[in-house]
């Protein structure tokens, strides 16, 4: 049982890597955000469906490699052949690093949990000690506390109460209102559910960061669009850039990422046919990769 934990955990980790890797090294720098964006929650999804897929035994060996032929039978007659006592022993070493291993594994996961229940309580305590009001259809939190930046969570968006008073305000709640409109909480919130199992992943940390950066440039794309004069929303971009620490549940702006968002509002894409069809031609590719991590049918017998 624990074996197959860890096997669960080590193969729903390579399919995360993978999938991460595809994307960056072949998606990242395209301007068609959507369709990022579902490569990437997807990219959440696929680490716990693919290992349960059960794939048949001579697809395994027409695709790969005979997994039968791997350890041949002597070394299970040899393997029986033990010292008892020697067996015994090993056995009861196992057993102490599998035991030791699935305590501190389920510890750092308690950790992550908490910190997850941690993070929503925190966004709610902001919220009933703020001024609310309605923006659009979605609620509106003024934060007496000037040191915190805008950000929005769910439907709700929180400003503090010096910037609903700028200049910027219109620009900075039409923003925060995007990101309430593409309910990216939800995505923010599946990340930190998938760091509570996949904390030891460093892809699990990566894909985190690149979620928060699609959230922007699809905001952006839709800032864009509805503005008459984009440069006074990159301007107000720059004036929001501030040392701040904010809760890990939203988005955050930063100063590199601000640098990125700005290139990438003022790139085009010339070839938008092949482009397009990235997504398409990478199916196949991701699809032949996974299916090496999925759990192979065992009721075959080798022959």
């Amino acid at each position: 049982m624990v074996e197959m934990f860890w096997e669960y955990q080590i193969k729903g980790g390579i399919v995360l890597a993978v999938s991460v890797l595809l994307y960056v090294l072949v998606l990242s720098n395209d301007s068609f955000f959507k369709r990022n964006r579902l490569w990437l929650v997807g990219s959440l999804l696929l680490p716990w469906i693919v290992p349960l897929i059960t794939m048949p035994v001579w697809m395994k060996r027409m695709l790969f490699t005979d997994m039968g032929a791997i350890v041949p039978i002597h070394t299970f007659v040899s393997a029986g052949q033990m010292n008892t006592d020697t067996v015994q022993t090993t056995n009861h070493f196992s057993f102490s690093i599998e035991f030791f291993g699935i305590v501190l594994y389920g510890l750092i996961s308690l950790v992550f949990l908490v910190r997850l229940f941690y993070g929503y309580a925190s966004i709610l305590s902001l919220k009933k000690s703020a001024e609310c009001r309605s923006y659009k259809g979605f609620s509106l939190a003024v934060l007496p506390d000037s040191k915190l930046g805008p950000f929005s969570f769910f439907r709700t968006i929180f400003i503090p109460k010096e910037l609903e008073k700028s200049r910027e305000s219109r620009l900075i709640l039409e923003h925060e209102k995007a990101h309430c409109a593409g309910w990216h909480s939800i995505d923010l919130t599946l990340v930190e559910c998938m760091l509570i199992f996949q904390w030891w992943n460093p892809f699990a940390w990566w894909l985190r960061n690149l979620i928060a950066n699609n959230h922007e440039f699809c905001v952006d794309n839709i800032m864009l669009k509805n503005l008459s004069d984009p440069k006074d929303y990159q301007y107000s971009l720059l004036n929001l850039v501030r040392g701040q620490g904010q809760n890990h549940l939203v988005n955050n702006y930063n100063q590199s990422l601000t640098k990125k968002r700005i290139i990438m509002m003022n790139k085009s894409n010339k070839n938008r046919t092949i482009h397009r069809l990235k997504g398409l031609l990478l199916l196949p590719i991701l699809t032949f990769s996974l299916l090496a991590f999925t759990n192979p049918k065992q009721s075959e017998e080798v022959k």
